[in-house]
């Protein structure tokens, strides 16, 4: 069975339309207001959703990060 930390198939809801939506504008590095509003929920659901749901925590968490990381290395590259 795919229990938390598995490494199986996430639940339904991180793959609901919205979630996707507001992780793909998190990870080009929009604010979580910004992002909320992009996928058409306001900032308090999203809190909600992430004090209720840690896995859409952590792909909030994974999708902000990977938008930094990117963004240091953009400013790195045209640093040379």
């Amino acid at each position: 069975m795919g229990g938390r930390g598995s490494g199986r198939t996430p639940p339904a809801y991180l793959e609901d339309g919205r979630v996707v939506t507001l992780r793909n504008a998190l990870a080009t590095g929009n604010t979580r207001t910004a992002a909320a509003a992009y996928a058409g929920i306001h900032r308090d659901t999203l809190y909600a959703w992430l004090a209720r749901r840690p896995m859409s925590a952590q792909a909030v968490e994974k999708a902000e990060a990977d938008a930094e990381v990117r963004a240091v290395a953009t400013v790195l590259k045209a640093a040379q």
